[in-house]
């Protein structure tokens, strides 16, 4: 028989075999789709994706890699490697396309990738990629949505905003807001309603009130939700506002408000801080010019760009600071009477605007460079591999001719690509020296002196239209300034440079009626035209078309639709005719109406060859039934492109 300790040595020698058993059988458990697609990886740290990789590995796992390397770039992202986020965002799409049996809902994994990859390339202001990453994103989110719908609208709309496509930027920012889960986080909500009313502001989209509605929302946001950091360049923004539209109790009231509470409540980080803190000293010394501290306002505004003084780049907010520092220093010296002064602050703000404008340019350039300079650094590593491959293998001919084939192809390919390359910039270049040549044609001297006479004429006989007339004046400047440096403008920016030229020349120039009529279906705010084209021939129809006629002269500019690519314009005057103005002018070839038209035709030449459009312009006489001349025609067929 076996005794009482045997038996207990066999119990125990049982109970551990059942125990090796279960755990083999547990560490060999085929995981299926299903449970590898609601794995929950939570919270998302290093030791719980180790875990989640122990199980692909030791169950030697074809599927679920996707998810990894998905999960893994979002982590990197937390952690600030940027770098690292990409790489693995990268594996996970790359994986992903190359599973043939992929299980439901897998795709939803690359959301991750594709929102780690983006935001890694917009913190490495590699904007371009960011957009591409982050659109991919979105496509992806619509067939799985999820809670990052929100915050992809505003990552996509931080892109467009930081290289200048504010239409884009504030198309993005309103769709976020109509998130209900992005709205419910506060700091995401108050952000983006201020930048929207900054887009909306004078220096983007020239809406003043929709920028104040939605900065007030800002605000009531803020004081609701005891968000405070905010607040003081929300008031500031406020009260800019205000000073644009000159009411300057409210201006003093807000820049006042955003003074006194910057001192309870900064923002939030040091860059930030930094900036509000110069754009709170530029703000409240307007208060004190209009309390009568003009040294110590002006004293201030100095300090301001000392401090700028020290930036190596300006950005977009740098420029408006520069211009509301110059715009008070301007005001203190001319309330001090000290024109001299005045006139030497307009003229430093004219020589910072030149150099911005050149700085830009410069900038541009060095991006096409260091984008020339990768690939040509890349192209040189893949052909020392190669060479490095062929020495290897040199005593077998057959390898030799291989690469030595490769290699060939690549040099040739190198050179197709180099030589599109070089097209494309040449192009560009041509592009931008048309357009710097037809922003010299508009304000031309002849202009420029009669708006000067007139200014004098006005100071003498009307003295209370002066101001309006240098602002309407300015405004032009300005905006044809800005159009003009820009690729494709709003239609409704340059509708609106367009009426304030006709209403400067109709109201203190020429006498004449002019009307602007638009298609009901073209949508102003988002049909995107390029600029400078129209201003010449209506320039044109007024300085040489009607004004030698005695009887009252008509301008005409109608906006018709016309393929899904171009709309067409028609200038019309009532005038004495295109032909007639070109046979008076004909000892002038080169005068400013011919060059411009000159212009005008090379330019549209360019979009058709880039854009396979066909725009067009063609002049022609209006004659009546005797055939007399009644004035003439422009039609411009313009390249277009709708957001």
């Amino acid at each position: 028989m076996i005794s009482n300790l045997e038996s207990k040595k066999i119990g125990i020698i049982f109970i551990l075999s059942l125990i090796s058993f279960s755990f083999n059988i547990y560490a060999q458990k085929e995981y299926s789709y299903k449970e590898i697609s609601e794995y929950k990886i939570k919270p998302l740290n290093g030791e719980n994706l180790i875990t989640f990789k122990k199980i692909l590995l030791d169950n030697e796992l074809t599927y679920g890699w996707t998810k990894y390397n998905a999960y893994y770039s979002y982590y990197m992202l937390k952690e600030q490697k940027r770098d690292s986020a990409i790489f693995y965002a990268n594996k996970a799409i790359v994986i992903y396309e190359r599973v043939k049996n992929k299980y439901p809902k897998e795709e939803a994994n690359l959301i991750n990738a594709y929102f780690a990859k983006g935001r890694s390339y917009a913190e490495n202001k590699d904007y371009q990629n960011s957009t591409i990453a982050l659109l991919k994103c979105l496509e992806i989110e619509k067939r799985y949505p999820s809670k990052a719908r929100g915050y992809l609208f505003t990552g996509i709309a931080n892109n467009h905003l930081a290289i200048g496509n504010d239409s884009l930027a504030l198309n993005f920012y309103k769709k976020a807001l109509k998130d209900s889960f992005y709205v419910s986080t506060p700091r995401s909500l108050i952000t983006a309603l201020t930048r929207v009313g900054a887009l909306y502001d004078y220096d983007f989209l020239n809406k003043i009130d929709s920028a104040k509605y939605y900065t007030h929302k800002a605000i009531k946001r803020s004081l609701a939700l005891d968000y405070k950091n905010n607040l003081s360049t929300l008031y500031g923004n406020l009260g800019s506002l205000y000073k644009r539209e000159n009411k300057i109790d409210s201006t003093i009231i807000y820049y006042t408000k955003a003074h006194e509470i910057l001192k309870e409540h900064k923002p939030i980080t040091k860059e930030g801080a930094l900036k509000t803190s110069l754009y709170d000293i530029a703000n409240y010394s307007y208060v004190k010019i209009h309390s009568g501290k003009l040294d110590e306002a002006i004293m201030d505004l100095q300090s301001v760009l000392d401090s700028l003084g020290k930036f190596t780049e300006y950005n977009k907010d740098d420029k408006g600071l520069f211009l509301s520092v110059y715009e008070n220093m301007t005001l203190a010296y001319q309330n001090k009477g000290n024109y001299i002064k005045s006139n030497a602050v307009l003229k430093e703000k004219e020589e910072f605007l030149n150099q911005f404008h050149k700085q830009q340019l410069k900038q541009e350039l060095e991006k096409l460079q260091v984008k020339y300079e990768t690939k040509k650094r890349k192209s040189e590593i893949q052909r020392l591999k190669t060479l490095t491959a062929d020495q290897k293998t040199i005593q077998k001919q057959r390898n030799i001719i291989f690469y030595s084939i490769i290699a060939l192809m690549l040099i040739f390919l190198i050179g197709v690509i180099f030589y599109f390359y070089q097209k494309k910039l040449n192009d560009k270049f041509k592009k931008v020296v048309l357009q710097q040549q037809l922003l010299r044609t508009q304000m031309n001297p002849h202009f420029i002196f009669n708006a000067l006479n007139k200014i004098i004429v006005l100071n003498e006989e009307q003295p209370n239209k002066v101001q309006n007339y240098v602002l309407g004046l300015s405004k032009l400047i300005r905006l044809t300034l800005e159009n003009s440096r820009e690729e494709y403008v709003p239609l409704e920016k340059e509708v609106g440079a367009l009426e304030n030229y006709l209403i400067l020349q109709s109201n203190f120039s020429t006498s004449f009626t002019y009307t602007i009529e638009m298609d009901p279906e073209i949508e102003l705010e988002f049909y995107h035209i390029p600029p400078m084209i129209i201003q010449p021939f209506v320039e044109n129809a007024i300085i040489h078309g009607i004004a030698e006629k005695k009887e009252k002269g008509i301008v005409k500019v109608i906006f018709e639709t016309n393929t899904e690519n171009t709309i067409i314009c028609n200038v019309i005057d009532n005038g004495i005719g295109y032909s007639h103005q070109f046979n008076k002018n004909i000892s002038r070839p080169k005068d400013h109406t011919s060059l411009s038209e000159k212009i005008v035709r090379e330019r549209l030449a360019i979009y058709n060859k880039k854009l396979k459009s066909d725009a067009s312009l063609e002049i022609k006489d209006l004659k009546n039934e005797t055939n007399d001349r009644i004035g003439s025609v422009v039609r411009i067929v313009l390249p277009f492109y709708s957001i």
